[in-house]
């Protein structure tokens, strides 16, 4: 009997400890590592930064400043500028809470061997805080709905009506997804029998009273900043493509082979012993909820294989589907062979991209340690001052610069803000981001205004071997038309606002119709030759941007000197595109801006191309100008 008794308090003491390591592990995995992240220089902390400084100078959203990220990206960015610490630790206190909230209510439902899976599942995939906290916020989102729907306590609506809200003011484009689920849903709930519909119509309306109070007071125009931001998300796949490292797509095609034909699979044996047809086992309620799950994976899927690099495929690798396959199958009931069949996909597919990703557990534990007690540590001093000198600037460019203000193009605007200029930036805040005509005119009308500023800091740089100046072609029209260079270095020319601006006159027009891959010879002509394509996709081309990434398109310019140049050429920003001379360093971009019309031609012809012709309509439809200046 004392056996049996000490072996019953042994088991307990050990069950008891395994639990407490386990929750000390997730703990420590789910936390951020830092309080501010450190001000660099780059693309990337460029736009953070602009951000923060929309947000502290009271600009408008949508209107005044138009990019993927809204006034509450901040708390994704998390810079030293304009954000009060005590938000920042609230919000992380509020996520860590949620998250070990939702792990509890699992926990109640599993044996021992089970919490040490999903303790290990949420170790491999909870660097949410290094990567980004959108999709976390949505998932919670959804946790939260699932628990109102199984246990009908009207708190879990008011926290998801706050992570949808918050989401749409984070990240517009996401965040659109998320109200849409919860709206969805609610109204779903609200044609059934059993629901209180007095209680969802009072979720509905702190949805839109927390939605339109929230744009009052963080400066958003609600209906500018939608439209601007479907923009840019609809333009996304063609811009930013990146594609994928051929051993690494391997595998993740391998891993998205496994999730397409793990469903039947579940299916056939969740049902298999069910008399009743499928469609009527599965009710309304958690057919709404199949649709939103995958609704979000797409999403989350899309934003991972599009732009595939390190910062994008490990969201939907390390984090969302893993967790969301063993949410699914600890919150609802399926058969016992179905569990291990997630459960062993999930593991192995998170074992196989930890590595991948670089996940080693006994050395990132550790670090994780440290980042955690740094955490703490920093609440309590100053951020680091950033050194001004990583900023390569020559001192004439910043005498000349002195209190005038000032825009960056293309994109490191972390010079105008180590530097402390005047700065005032255009509403699409980096060249490369104007990648659709509507975004490209709010820059280009914005450089017509009598307040434009008088200064540019212009680089001859761009992204993902595109041709910099084929960025935002209006607004680069427009730069032309009214800036002319008044000092250079090495790295940037500094550009000056013109009493009168340069006027010019429409010599010629042709419209022609051009095969893909087809050469197009140019006449040796004074003035600028634009010109305008218009590529379509045909069936195949639109199926594989579904489901896949886009097929990529090129232009090569023909030089006199026998050299070809080729750069990736975005489909949403065919159009005023300066064919007949190609510009090429800080020199070339100095003498076109300085005589842009008198600047010999150097094409002799250009040829738009792809890898892919198969995917594109066969003809072009190209309409050519020819101007001149007007004296």
């Amino acid at each position: 009997m004392s056996n049996n008794r000490l072996s019953y308090n042994f088991k307990k003491a050990f069950n008891q400890g395994a639990q407490v390591l386990i929750w000390t592990l997730i703990i420590i995995y789910v936390h951020p590592d830092q309080v501010y992240y450190p001000i660099e220089p780059g693309t990337d902390n460029s736009w953070a930064i602009s951000l923060h400084l929309a947000l502290q100078n009271g600009l408008v959203f949508g209107e005044d400043f138009v990019f993927t990220y809204g006034p509450l990206g901040v708390l994704t960015t998390r810079l030293p500028i304009g954000l009060n610490i005590g938000i920042l630790v609230l919000f992380d206190l509020f996520v860590i809470l949620n998250i070990c909230f939702l792990v509890q209510k699992i926990f109640v439902h599993l044996k021992l061997i089970e919490k040490w899976l999903l303790g290990a599942l949420i170790i491999l995939t909870s660097d949410f805080y290094k990567w980004d906290i959108v999709p976390l916020m949505h998932f919670l989102m959804l946790c939260h709905l699932i628990l109102y729907v199984k246990y009908h306590k009207l708190w879990h609506l008011v926290v998801s009506s706050v992570f949808g809200v918050a989401l749409f003011f984070c990240k517009a484009n996401f965040g659109v997804v998320s109200l849409g689920c919860l709206v969805g849903l609610l109204i779903i709930l609200v044609f059934n029998k059993k629901a209180d519909r007095i209680e969802l119509l009072g979720i509905a309306s702190l949805i839109a009273i927390l939605t339109f109070v929230s744009a009052f007071f963080l400066k958003v125009d609600i209906i500018s900043y939608l439209k601007g931001n479907l923009e840019l998300a609809f333009g996304f796949q063609e811009a930013l493509l990146l594609p994928m490292d051929s051993a690494i797509k391997a595998v993740f095609i391998v891993f998205i082979s496994l999730l397409i034909l793990s469903l039947p699979v579940i299916l056939i044996i969740q049902f298999r012993n069910q008399s009743k047809p499928f469609y009527k086992l599965v009710n309304p309620i958690n057919g709404a909820f199949l649709l939103i799950f995958t609704i979000s994976i797409y999403v989350i899927y899309k934003q991972s294989i599009v732009r595939f690099d390190g910062a994008h495929y490990p969201t939907i690798i390390r984090f969302f589907v893993p967790f969301a396959l063993l949410v699914l199958y600890s919150f609802f009931k399926i058969d016992k062979i179905a569990k291990q069949y997630l459960a062993s996909i999930s593991i192995l597919v998170s074992l196989a991209f930890a590595d991948m990703t670089g996940f080693r557990p006994l050395r990132d534990t550790f670090d994780q340690l440290v980042s955690t007690k740094e955490y703490y540590k920093t609440l309590f001093s100053e951020p680091i001052e950033e050194d001004v000198s990583t900023y390569p600037v020559s001192e004439s460019i910043k005498e000349s610069i002195g209190d005038n203000s000032i825009d960056i193009v293309p994109t490191e605007i972390s010079l105008a803000f180590v530097n402390g200029w005047n700065y005032r930036g255009r509403p699409v805040i980096q060249s490369y981001s104007g990648y659709t005509e509507y975004l490209d005119n709010l820059n280009a009308d914005f450089f017509l205004e009598p307040d434009a500023p008088n200064l540019i800091l212009y680089s001859d740089s761009t992204i993902e071997k595109r041709y910099p100046f084929f960025d935002e072609p209006q607004t680069k029209l427009n730069l032309l038309l009214h800036y002319k260079p008044i000092d250079a270095d090495s790295n940037y020319v500094l550009l000056k606002k013109q009493d009168k601006p340069l006027k010019f006159n429409l010599k010629a027009e042709s419209k022609i119709n051009l095969a893909l891959n087809e050469f197009y010879p140019l006449e040796d002509s004074k003035g600028l030759i634009f010109a305008d394509f218009k590529i379509n996709y045909n069936l195949f081309g639109w199926f594989r941007k579904l489901i896949y990434q886009p097929p990529t398109l090129n232009i090569t310019f023909y030089l006199e000197d026998g050299q070809k140049k080729t750069h990736r050429l975005v489909k949403g920003a065919t159009y005023l595109l300066l064919i007949n001379k190609y510009i090429s360093g800080i020199r070339g971009s100095s003498e076109l801006f300085m005589n842009p019309f008198d600047l010999p031609s150097n094409v002799i012809g250009i040829k738009i191309h792809s890898e892919f012709t198969s995917h594109f309509s066969p003809l072009i439809d190209m309409r050519v100008q020819n101007v001149i200046r007007e004296f």
